[in-house]
Protein backbone atom coordinates (compact mmCIF):
# COMPACT_ATOMS: atom_id res chain seq x y z
CA UNK A 1 0.00 0.00 0.00
CA UNK A 2 1.18 3.60 -1.22
CA UNK A 3 2.20 6.06 1.68
CA UNK A 4 -1.00 8.85 2.18
CA UNK A 5 1.76 11.76 1.38
CA UNK A 6 1.60 10.24 -2.00
CA UNK A 7 -1.65 11.97 -2.66
CA UNK A 8 -2.20 16.03 -2.74
CA UNK A 9 -6.13 16.85 -2.79
CA UNK A 10 -7.12 20.43 -3.75
CA UNK A 11 -10.46 21.93 -3.56
CA UNK A 12 -11.73 23.27 -7.08
CA UNK A 13 -14.48 25.11 -6.58
CA UNK A 14 -13.95 28.56 -5.07
CA UNK A 15 -17.91 29.21 -4.68
CA UNK A 16 -19.82 26.13 -3.85
CA UNK A 17 -21.37 24.66 -6.28
CA UNK A 18 -25.32 24.41 -7.33
CA UNK A 19 -25.54 21.35 -7.53
CA UNK A 20 -23.50 17.89 -6.85
CA UNK A 21 -23.32 16.93 -10.17
CA UNK A 22 -19.73 17.71 -12.15
CA UNK A 23 -18.25 16.33 -15.56
CA UNK A 24 -14.29 15.58 -15.56
CA UNK A 25 -12.73 14.26 -18.64
CA UNK A 26 -9.42 15.23 -20.15
CA UNK A 27 -8.04 17.24 -17.03
CA UNK A 28 -11.14 19.65 -16.84
CA UNK A 29 -13.91 19.68 -14.68
CA UNK A 30 -16.89 21.63 -14.96
CA UNK A 31 -20.18 22.66 -12.60
CA UNK A 32 -22.38 25.07 -11.94
CA UNK A 33 -22.39 27.77 -9.24
CA UNK A 34 -24.62 30.96 -8.89
CA UNK A 35 -21.52 33.56 -7.46
CA UNK A 36 -23.45 36.15 -9.98
CA UNK A 37 -26.52 35.58 -8.54
CA UNK A 38 -27.07 33.55 -11.51
CA UNK A 39 -26.58 29.92 -11.98
CA UNK A 40 -23.75 29.68 -14.87
CA UNK A 41 -21.42 26.89 -15.88
CA UNK A 42 -17.87 27.01 -14.99
CA UNK A 43 -14.82 25.33 -16.29
CA UNK A 44 -11.16 24.50 -14.64
CA UNK A 45 -8.38 23.18 -16.23
CA UNK A 46 -5.95 21.10 -13.96
CA UNK A 47 -3.23 21.06 -16.70
CA UNK A 48 -2.71 24.97 -17.07
CA UNK A 49 -4.53 25.79 -13.71
CA UNK A 50 -6.82 28.58 -15.28
CA UNK A 51 -10.95 28.56 -14.53
CA UNK A 52 -12.94 30.13 -17.08
CA UNK A 53 -16.65 31.51 -16.96
CA UNK A 54 -18.63 29.61 -20.02
CA UNK A 55 -22.05 30.98 -19.94
CA UNK A 56 -23.48 34.30 -19.52
CA UNK A 57 -26.67 33.89 -19.82
CA UNK A 58 -27.88 30.19 -19.08
CA UNK A 59 -31.60 29.56 -17.52
CA UNK A 60 -31.40 26.15 -14.69
CA UNK A 61 -28.08 24.77 -16.34
CA UNK A 62 -27.71 21.12 -14.90
CA UNK A 63 -25.91 18.17 -16.01
CA UNK A 64 -22.31 19.22 -16.47
CA UNK A 65 -20.10 16.97 -18.73
CA UNK A 66 -16.89 17.21 -20.26
CA UNK A 67 -16.78 14.89 -23.48
CA UNK A 68 -14.05 14.46 -26.44
CA UNK A 69 -12.52 17.77 -25.40
CA UNK A 70 -15.94 20.11 -25.02
CA UNK A 71 -17.79 21.03 -22.39
CA UNK A 72 -21.96 20.09 -22.48
CA UNK A 73 -24.50 20.68 -20.19
CA UNK A 74 -28.28 20.97 -19.97
CA UNK A 75 -30.22 24.43 -20.54
CA UNK A 76 -33.40 25.84 -20.59
CA UNK A 77 -32.32 29.16 -21.80
CA UNK A 78 -35.69 28.90 -24.69
CA UNK A 79 -38.52 27.51 -22.61
CA UNK A 80 -36.91 24.30 -23.55
CA UNK A 81 -34.81 21.64 -22.45
CA UNK A 82 -31.42 22.00 -24.74
CA UNK A 83 -28.13 20.50 -25.05
CA UNK A 84 -25.28 23.11 -25.29
CA UNK A 85 -21.56 22.34 -26.11
CA UNK A 86 -18.64 24.75 -25.74
CA UNK A 87 -15.52 24.35 -27.73
CA UNK A 88 -12.76 25.75 -26.15
CA UNK A 89 -10.55 25.39 -29.38
CA UNK A 90 -13.15 27.42 -31.35
CA UNK A 91 -14.35 29.37 -28.01
CA UNK A 92 -17.93 28.65 -29.74
CA UNK A 93 -20.86 27.65 -27.48
CA UNK A 94 -23.71 25.92 -29.90
CA UNK A 95 -26.62 23.53 -29.05
CA UNK A 96 -25.92 20.11 -29.80
CA UNK A 97 -28.20 17.63 -32.21
CA UNK A 98 -30.55 15.99 -29.96
CA UNK A 99 -31.47 15.93 -26.42
CA UNK A 100 -29.16 13.25 -24.84
CA UNK A 101 -25.95 13.08 -23.00
CA UNK A 102 -23.46 10.35 -24.38
CA UNK A 103 -23.30 6.82 -22.53
CA UNK A 104 -20.31 4.43 -22.54
CA UNK A 105 -21.22 1.63 -24.41
CA UNK A 106 -22.54 -1.51 -23.21
CA UNK A 107 -19.44 -3.74 -22.33
CA UNK A 108 -19.91 -6.95 -24.74
CA UNK A 109 -20.84 -10.06 -22.73
CA UNK A 110 -18.37 -13.18 -23.37
CA UNK A 111 -19.29 -16.55 -21.91
CA UNK A 112 -16.17 -18.61 -24.02
CA UNK A 113 -13.53 -18.20 -22.08
CA UNK A 114 -12.89 -19.70 -18.66
CA UNK A 115 -13.06 -17.33 -15.51
CA UNK A 116 -10.92 -16.87 -12.61
CA UNK A 117 -14.20 -16.80 -10.29
CA UNK A 118 -15.77 -20.16 -10.37
CA UNK A 119 -19.67 -19.12 -9.29
CA UNK A 120 -19.42 -16.42 -12.60
CA UNK A 121 -20.46 -17.97 -15.63
CA UNK A 122 -19.95 -14.81 -18.16
CA UNK A 123 -18.25 -11.61 -17.75
CA UNK A 124 -18.38 -8.15 -19.37
CA UNK A 125 -15.30 -7.04 -21.26
CA UNK A 126 -14.28 -3.23 -21.80
CA UNK A 127 -11.89 -1.63 -23.69
CA UNK A 128 -8.46 -0.85 -21.60
CA UNK A 129 -8.26 2.85 -22.84
CA UNK A 130 -11.57 3.90 -21.65
CA UNK A 131 -13.46 5.22 -18.52
CA UNK A 132 -15.77 2.87 -17.60
CA UNK A 133 -18.56 3.19 -14.69
CA UNK A 134 -18.24 -0.40 -13.73
CA UNK A 135 -21.63 -1.53 -12.19
CA UNK A 136 -21.28 -4.12 -8.99
CA UNK A 137 -22.86 -7.61 -9.25
CA UNK A 138 -21.01 -9.47 -12.11
CA UNK A 139 -17.71 -10.20 -13.64
CA UNK A 140 -16.06 -7.72 -15.74
CA UNK A 141 -12.66 -7.88 -18.03
CA UNK A 142 -10.50 -5.53 -18.61
CA UNK A 143 -7.28 -6.09 -20.13
CA UNK A 144 -5.54 -8.66 -18.44
CA UNK A 145 -7.77 -8.42 -15.23
CA UNK A 146 -11.13 -9.67 -14.15
CA UNK A 147 -13.24 -7.55 -11.58
CA UNK A 148 -15.89 -9.02 -9.74
CA UNK A 149 -18.61 -7.57 -7.91
CA UNK A 150 -21.30 -8.85 -5.82
CA UNK A 151 -23.56 -6.83 -3.49
CA UNK A 152 -24.91 -7.76 -0.13
CA UNK A 153 -27.64 -5.71 1.92
CA UNK A 154 -24.98 -3.16 3.41
CA UNK A 155 -21.59 -3.96 1.58
CA UNK A 156 -20.46 -5.16 -1.86
CA UNK A 157 -17.03 -7.24 -2.47
CA UNK A 158 -14.99 -6.38 -4.90
CA UNK A 159 -12.20 -9.41 -6.17
CA UNK A 160 -9.52 -9.18 -8.24
CA UNK A 161 -8.11 -11.87 -10.52
CA UNK A 162 -5.56 -11.87 -13.23
CA UNK A 163 -4.47 -13.91 -16.33
CA UNK A 164 -0.92 -14.04 -14.82
CA UNK A 165 -2.35 -14.10 -10.57
CA UNK A 166 -5.57 -16.44 -11.52
CA UNK A 167 -6.12 -17.25 -7.83
CA UNK A 168 -9.02 -14.16 -6.85
CA UNK A 169 -8.13 -11.54 -4.18
CA UNK A 170 -10.88 -9.66 -2.19
CA UNK A 171 -9.86 -6.24 -2.30
CA UNK A 172 -12.71 -4.71 0.40
CA UNK A 173 -15.30 -6.41 1.69
CA UNK A 174 -16.58 -3.22 2.69
CA UNK A 175 -17.32 -1.18 -0.59
CA UNK A 176 -20.81 1.34 -0.85
CA UNK A 177 -22.63 0.10 -3.64
CA UNK A 178 -22.03 3.12 -5.85
CA UNK A 179 -20.50 2.63 -9.44
CA UNK A 180 -16.99 2.14 -9.48
CA UNK A 181 -14.94 3.85 -12.02
CA UNK A 182 -12.00 2.21 -14.07
CA UNK A 183 -9.33 3.72 -16.02
CA UNK A 184 -5.57 3.17 -17.36
CA UNK A 185 -5.53 -0.45 -14.97
CA UNK A 186 -6.52 1.92 -11.86
CA UNK A 187 -9.95 1.03 -10.31
CA UNK A 188 -11.44 3.48 -8.00
CA UNK A 189 -14.34 3.01 -5.53
CA UNK A 190 -15.63 4.01 -1.73
CA UNK A 191 -16.34 2.17 1.16
CA UNK A 192 -16.65 2.03 5.07
CA UNK A 193 -13.74 2.39 6.62
CA UNK A 194 -12.61 -0.62 9.68
CA UNK A 195 -13.47 1.94 12.50
CA UNK A 196 -17.02 2.80 11.03
CA UNK A 197 -20.13 1.46 11.12
CA UNK A 198 -23.06 1.82 8.15
CA UNK A 199 -25.27 5.14 8.62
CA UNK A 200 -28.05 2.68 9.25
CA UNK A 201 -26.61 1.02 11.96
CA UNK A 202 -24.65 3.84 13.38
CA UNK A 203 -26.40 4.41 16.91
CA UNK A 204 -25.76 7.43 17.18
CA UNK A 205 -26.60 8.25 13.83
CA UNK A 206 -23.56 10.69 13.20
CA UNK A 207 -22.71 10.81 9.26
CA UNK A 208 -20.21 8.25 8.14
CA UNK A 209 -17.05 9.31 7.36
CA UNK A 210 -16.37 7.30 3.77
CA UNK A 211 -12.92 6.17 2.66
CA UNK A 212 -12.05 6.32 -1.18
CA UNK A 213 -9.17 3.74 -2.53
CA UNK A 214 -7.96 3.21 -5.69
CA UNK A 215 -6.42 -0.06 -6.76
CA UNK A 216 -3.71 -0.82 -9.22
CA UNK A 217 -5.27 -3.38 -11.54
CA UNK A 218 -2.21 -4.99 -12.81
CA UNK A 219 -0.15 -5.69 -9.34
CA UNK A 220 -3.27 -5.46 -7.06
CA UNK A 221 -1.55 -2.83 -4.75
CA UNK A 222 -4.33 -0.17 -3.43
CA UNK A 223 -4.28 2.80 -1.54
CA UNK A 224 -5.39 5.11 0.61
CA UNK A 225 -7.38 8.90 -1.59
CA UNK A 226 -9.27 10.46 0.86
CA UNK A 227 -11.57 10.57 3.81
CA UNK A 228 -15.29 12.07 2.83
CA UNK A 229 -18.35 12.69 4.66
CA UNK A 230 -21.42 10.29 3.93
CA UNK A 231 -22.90 13.09 1.52
CA UNK A 232 -20.57 12.83 -1.01
CA UNK A 233 -20.41 11.81 -4.99
CA UNK A 234 -19.33 8.33 -6.99
CA UNK A 235 -15.29 9.42 -7.97
CA UNK A 236 -14.57 9.22 -11.26
CA UNK A 237 -10.85 9.16 -12.44
CA UNK A 238 -8.95 10.67 -15.43
CA UNK A 239 -4.96 9.48 -15.54
CA UNK A 240 -3.30 10.31 -12.26
CA UNK A 241 -6.18 12.19 -10.89
CA UNK A 242 -9.71 11.39 -8.91
CA UNK A 243 -12.38 13.71 -8.83
CA UNK A 244 -15.39 13.75 -6.12
CA UNK A 245 -18.03 16.51 -4.85
CA UNK A 246 -18.63 16.45 -1.27
CA UNK A 247 -20.11 18.58 1.65
CA UNK A 248 -17.26 19.00 4.18
CA UNK A 249 -17.41 22.80 3.92
CA UNK A 250 -21.06 22.04 4.47
CA UNK A 251 -21.97 22.91 0.54
CA UNK A 252 -20.96 21.04 -2.43
CA UNK A 253 -17.74 21.57 -3.45
CA UNK A 254 -15.55 19.44 -5.93
CA UNK A 255 -11.96 18.18 -4.72
CA UNK A 256 -9.51 16.58 -6.64
CA UNK A 257 -6.77 14.23 -5.63
CA UNK A 258 -3.31 13.99 -7.48
CA UNK A 259 -1.59 10.67 -7.15
CA UNK A 260 2.27 11.66 -7.59
CA UNK A 261 3.31 8.32 -8.70
CA UNK A 262 3.24 6.96 -11.99
CA UNK A 263 1.19 3.95 -10.68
Amino acid sequence: MSNRSEVRVQRITPYHTVEPEFGFSDNVIDWVDDRTGNPEIYAYDLATRQEKRITTKSVRPDRPLVYRGKILWRDFRNNTQELYTYDPNTNEQVPAQGNFFPQPKPAPLHTEVPLPFPDAASYHEIEPDTIFGLRPDGVYRYGDSFISFSSEEKYSTIRLATVARPRPRTLTARAETFITFCYNYRLVWVEYPQFQMPFSTNRNWDPPTLEIRCADLQSGKQRHIAFVPFSSTTPRIWENRIAWADTRTGNWDVFVATLKDAR
